[in-house]
Formats: C-alpha cells, structure tokens, sequence
C-alpha cells in the first residue's frame, strides 16, 4: 500500500537536454505529478529543467552522468541518502552510468529498482546494469531480443513499453506557420522536401541520407534535403562531412542545414518525406511517431522498433541500414506515387494518435511501478 501522498519515484538520468530519453522523463513526470504522485528527478541539467519546474517537479543537479567510477561511488551515497531522507518508494534509471549509481544506491534498502532499456548496448559488463533492475522495461521487441540474447535479462523481468506521441508538446501546426518556414528557408511551391530530425552524429545516417538523394537528382530536378538538428560537439568532424558531400555537385544548393530548433514539430508538415535512416537498426526512434502523427510519411532503416506498430503494411517505407542504393530506391518509390504515401501515412496517423500515446506510455509505465510498490 501506498501512503496519501502517491508513490514518490526518482528518476536518474544523464541530462536534460536534446533526445528521446530526456523527453520521456519530462512526460513521464508531468504524468505523474499531474496524478498526485510526487516525483525528483536529478540529471547533469539542461534546458528541460524548466519544462519539470512548470510541472512541479523537484530537479536536483548532480552529474550523474560522468563515468568516473569514484565519482559514481560517491553519487550512490548522496542519492542513498536522499532515497531515505525524500521517502523515495522506487528508483527508475535510464543510461547506464545513472543505472549504476541507482542500483547501488538502493542496494539492501528495499526501494525497487527499475531500469529502461532503450539502446542496443554493447556486450561488456558495464551495461549489464540496463539488465539489473527489478524490472526492466523496453522500448520495443528489438531491444527485448537484445537484453535476453545479449545479456541473459530474464523474460519474466522484462516489459515492453512503445514510446509515445505527446499531442500537448506537438499541436497541429497553422498553414501560416508552415508557410512562413517555407519562405524562411526559400523553398519554391514545386520543391519536393526530404526532411530529416535529429543531432548531427554519424549514428542517424545522415550521410546515408545525402548519398541516397545524390542519386534522385536527376529524376526528380527540385528534390531539396533538410537536416533539422544541431552538430554533436563530439562529432565536428562528421558536421564537416556532410557539409563538403552538401558541396558535391549532384547536391549543391540543395541541401538545408537548420540547425537546433527549439520548433521542430513545425518542421513534419513542410517535409514530403521525413527520413529516419539510421546507421544501425534504431531502437525506437520518436521522430518517426512525431511525423507520422502530422501526416508525413517515414522511410526508416529495416529493424527499426519504431516499424514495430505498423506490421507489414510499412514494409515499402523500409530501407537497409547504412545503404544508399536501397534508400533511394525507397524514397524513389514514395516520391513517385506521392498519394499512395499519404494515403497510407493518414492510416499510420491514426494508429500513433489513438494508440501510440505519451499518455498511454505513462499509463503503461505506472503500471510497472505498481507490480513493485506494495
């Protein structure tokens, strides 16, 4: 049983910046607070920080994120600390090094623990803590496969939970507003608009993306591609790549590089195809329920989790990861028939608008919670 005041969760993640992981946390703690369950969350900070105070939700600043193994050690003792002094009921990480300082912090406490599984980690024992929760929860059918076959995760402890769509953090955008991005970037009423979201970091497959459009050019003359996102301080050097293949004859003056926007949800409307054309299979991407809830159609990489709700049915919008010569021939493909797609992307908008919900995420996600918390 719980007391009055709800179940008291911490959430431990890296930071509160750009990404899927801190989105989540950010829904899933309005959720909570909403319900009259307190929440802390402590991360490195970010801009997101402002989003939980509008919320009502403690944040607490602490680099939980350095991978310091001393440093971790004394995180542990401060956040076992805190568990006791805030009355904490369960502890729920996401990443690895907060994983670590969570288990260990509740370690012999009686405070479950549960850890979100969202990456296809590597097979050392670092990572074996996305496994050592109390429960684990996963992202989609790809990361449950790699935590059994990888890591021996019991399939008794494991729950998969989709990510969600917020219709709060994605309003419908006015045709005004899309009519103002299209002059702000100068595009012409017969451009065909390949968009794509995310940080710059070779990961996405925005190089794959380039390569794949170079070879479009001539059959499609006002083919243009977006990149929505900012440069990876890490990755400078890839934000260079893209920028010398942008210079390339076949893509001159056609590619848009715009940056970090605080606005992206404006962006899914202007684009005629949004492409998720990640390098390696992509756990569970969110750009591809964001644009499919405004209507875009998605070509997204073979074995992506985010293909998962949709069966067979988006097999056409899939390519191979990493090759250029089945991307193109997937946006060929969508490119020609541009009313078959958005056809069938009005088909997918229903499913993430009624289905694939951040409230439904929540929902799910309190469940888990709930098999812990007696």
């Amino acid at each position: 049983m719980t007391d009055g005041r709800g179940i008291h969760t911490l959430q431990l993640l890296p930071a509160l910046k750009e990404g899927g992981i801190e989105r989540g946390v950010v829904e899933l703690s309005r959720w909570l607070a909403r319900a009259g369950h307190p929440v802390t969350v402590i991360s490195g900070g970010g801009f997101r920080e402002q989003q939980l105070s509008e919320a009502g939700v403690e944040h607490i600043r602490l680099p939980v994120g350095r991978k310091n193994p001393f440093t971790a050690l004394l995180l542990a003792s401060k956040v076992r600390r805190l568990i006791k002094e805030r009355g904490i009921k369960l502890v729920h990480a996401r990443s690895r090094v907060p994983a670590w300082i969570g288990r260990l912090a509740t370690r012999g406490t009686g405070v479950p623990f549960v850890t979100t599984a969202q990456g296809l980690y590597a097979p050392h024992f670092f990572s074996r803590v996305m496994g050592m929760g109390d429960r684990v929860i996963v992202i989609s059918k790809l990361i449950r496969d790699h935590m059994s076959s990888t890591f021996g995760t019991p399939e008794e402890k494991m729950r998969t939970v989709f990510r969600g769509f917020s219709a709060e953090d994605f309003p419908p955008v006015p045709d005004e507003r899309v009519a103002a991005l299209r002059e702000e970037f100068g595009l012409k009423p017969d451009d065909r608009l390949v968009g794509a979201v995310g940080r710059i970091t070779h990961t996405k497959g925005f190089d794959t993306l380039l390569q794949g459009a170079s070879h479009l050019t001539g059959r499609y003359p006002r083919l243009k591609v977006m990149i929505v996102g900012g440069v990876d301080p890490r990755r400078e050097e890839f934000a260079e790549k893209l920028n010398a293949m942008a210079a390339a004859p076949e893509l001159k003056g056609r590619v848009i590089f715009a940056g970090h926007r605080s606005d992206v949800g404006d962006f899914y409307p202007l684009f005629d195809i949004c492409v998720m054309a990640s390098a390696f299979p992509e756990p569970f991407g969110r750009v591809a329920l964001e644009a499919l809830a405004a209507g875009a159609p998605v070509a997204m990489s073979t074995g992506s989790g985010a293909s998962e709700p949709f069966g067979d049915e988006i097999s056409p919008w899939l390519a191979i990861p990493g090759d250029a010569g089945s991307l193109a021939r997937c946006l060929d493909g969508m490119l020609s028939d541009p009313g078959e797609a958005r056809n069938l992307a009005a088909r997918f908008k229903t499913i993430v608008r009624e289905r694939l919900t951040a409230e439904r995420m929540c929902s799910e996600t309190f469940a888990v919670y709930n098999e812990l918390v007696t």
